[in-house]
C-alpha cells in the first residue's frame, strides 16, 4: 500500500513539474477555454467555431464561421464580429467600433441587454449562461425559454443556418428567398418565380408552365440558343426588324436588321 502511495506521489510531482495545472479560467457567457484562455467561438478570429480554427487574413469570425464581412446586426470590433446588443465587452457598439462607437464594457455581475449594461435582461430577452439572448434570433440558443437550462435552452443552429422566429432555418444569400425550407433565387427559380418576403400565399411567386423559364422574376418563353425572349416571343435580335440588337428596337422604312444593327436595305450583307 505504501508502494502505491509513493508511486502516486511521484506521478503527481512529475505532472506539476511539467507545468500542467487543473486550474481553468472562469469564462463568462458562452465563452469556452481554448489554450488556457477564454474564447467566444462565435466571434474569435483565432478560435472560430472551434478552438484553434484561425480565420485567414481579410476575414472575420461571424456566427462561428470565417466570412468576408459580419452578419447583419453585428459589428466588426478589433477583427471579431460581435453583437452589440448582447456583447459585454462592446455593449452598444456601432459603426467602426472605435472611440465613441466602441460601446462600453459591462462591469462584473452586469449583463449587456439591448445594448445597455444592467443587472437583468430586458423584456423579451433571456439570460443564457450570463448573456442576454433573443431566443427568436440567437443561433446558439434558438427557441430557448424560462431559465435557459437543459430542456429549455433551445437548440444551436448548424453551419449555414440562422435562427428565425425561434427555429433554425437555412441562411440564404443576398437576393435569395427562403421557400419551403430551401433558398431560391426569385429572379430565376421556375417554381417560385418572383417570390418575396415569407414566400407564402401571395408572396410565393409563380410556378412557370412547361416550356417557360423564369427571367427577371417573370415567367417567359424558353427560347432556343441564339434567340432572345422579347414581348412573350422568341426573337433573333441579329436579324429581327422589330427587335434589332435588342428587344423593341425597330428598324425604319427602307432598313433591314443585319448583324444586330439597322442598315439601308442596299447595305444588307
Amino acid at each position: 500500500m505504501r508502494r502505491g502511495y509513493l508511486m502516486a506521489l511521484v506521478v503527481a510531482v512529475s505532472w506539476l513539474a511539467s507545468g500542467c495545472s487543473e486550474s481553468k479560467p472562469d469564462c463568462l457567457g458562452a465563452a469556452v477555454v481554448c489554450g488556457g484562455s477564454c474564447a467566444e467561438l462565435r466571434s474569435d478570429n483565432l478560435n472560430c467555431g472551434a478552438c484553434g480554427t484561425v480565420c485567414a487574413a481579410g476575414k472575420v469570425c461571424s456566427n462561428g464561421g470565417c466570412a468576408m464581412t459580419c452578419a447583419a446586426g453585428q459589428v466588426n470590433c478589433g477583427g471579431s464580429c460581435i453583437d452589440p446588443v448582447t456583447d459585454r465587452a462592446h455593449c452598444g457598439a456601432s459603426a467602426t467600433c472605435a472611440g465613441a462607437t466602441a460601446g462600453v464594457t459591462c462591469a462584473s455581475g452586469e449583463l449587456c441587454s439591448a445594448g445597455q449594461c444592467g443587472l437583468t435582461c430586458q423584456t423579451g430577452l433571456i439570460d443564457c449562461n450570463g448573456q442576454c439572448t433573443d431566443p427568436l434570433t440567437d443561433r446558439a440558443f434558438c427557441g430557448a425559454s424560462g431559465t435557459c437550462t437543459s430542456a429549455t435552452a433551445g437548440v444551436a443552429c448548424g453551419s449555414g443556418e440562422v435562427c428565425t422566429a425561434g427555429a433554425c432555418v437555412p441562411s440564404c444569400l443576398a437576393g435569395q428567398v427562403l421557400c419551403g425550407g430551401k433558398c431560391v433565387d426569385p429572379m430565376s427559380d421556375r417554381s417560385h418565380c418572383g417570390a418575396s418576403g415569407s414566400c407564402t400565399g401571395g408572396t410565393a411567386g409563380a410556378d412557370c408552365a412547361a416550356g417557360q423559364v423564369c427571367s427577371a422574376g417573370a415567367c417567359a418563353l424558353s427560347c432556343q440558343a441564339g434567340l432572345t425572349t422579347c414581348g412573350g416571343e422568341c426573337a433573333n435580335i441579329q436579324i429581327d426588324n422589330r427587335n434589332c440588337g435588342g428587344c423593341g428596337v425597330t428598324c425604319g422604312a427602307g432598313q433591314v436588321c443585319s448583324a444586330g444593327a439597322c442598315r439601308l436595305s442596299c447595305q444588307a450583307g
